[in-house]
């Protein structure tokens, strides 16, 4: 029997098909290089192009943002505020409590709205912004750093296979950047838990 070689994961596209991960089988090692292999293809197709502005450039672009807890919840600015601020607030502060229904929300319907009202409801049917996966994703990523809480890394995962099914229509050159970035950071987290783990 041939052997698998692909990730499956993110060959169907995930926002308009998302993808139940509590039904799928443990493959063990092979699914982890399977996985790692599939993240450095992108990766390298990401830097062919030639990026080279930051993440830093992007998060800062046009952002005059702030959280007052009252009016409604534009996804994007509210991300990126929160990416910049993440280390001036604790567990307990009102915006990492947004930040973790938002990711509790994305688990269960696997799509981020581009609005929401100060309770997080969806004030929007748009779904489809790739440039809200990247932003909740790099924010997991460092909320994990903070942590250590797997929950944030296994959201990221699960953002970055969402946004790598939409590769072949991604237009927007930040979002290339934000991904390459993403994809990046994952690794390297995952190649340390690996090691920490004793998994080589």
């Amino acid at each position: 029997m041939k052997e698998n070689v692909e990730y499956n994961y993110t060959k169907n596209d995930l926002i308009k098909d998302p993808q139940k991960y509590q039904m799928t089988p443990f493959e063990g090692a092979n699914f982890l290089k399977k996985y790692e292999k599939s993240r450095r293809i992108i990766i390298k197709k990401i830097e062919e192009k030639n990026n080279c502005s930051s993440i830093e450039e992007i998060i800062n672009e046009n952002n005059n943002y702030i959280f007052d807890g009252k009016k409604p919840i534009p996804t994007k600015d509210f991300l990126k505020f929160s990416i910049k601020n993440i280390n001036h607030f604790d567990s307990e502060h009102k915006i990492e409590n947004i930040i973790n229904t938002l990711i509790k929300k994305f688990e269960i319907k696997k799509i981020i709205f581009i609005k929401y009202d100060k309770n997080l409801n969806e004030m929007s049917d748009n779904f489809k912004n790739l440039t809200n996966y990247l932003l909740l994703s790099i924010l997991c990523l460092k909320l994990y750093k903070k942590n250590k809480n797997l929950k944030y890394l296994n959201a990221t995962l699960k953002l970055n296979d969402t946004v790598i099914s939409q590769f072949n229509i991604i237009s927007n050159i930040n979002n290339f950047i934000l991904l390459n970035y993403c994809l990046t950071d994952e690794l390297n987290e995952i190649k340390k838990l690996k090691k920490m783990k004793g998994v080589f």
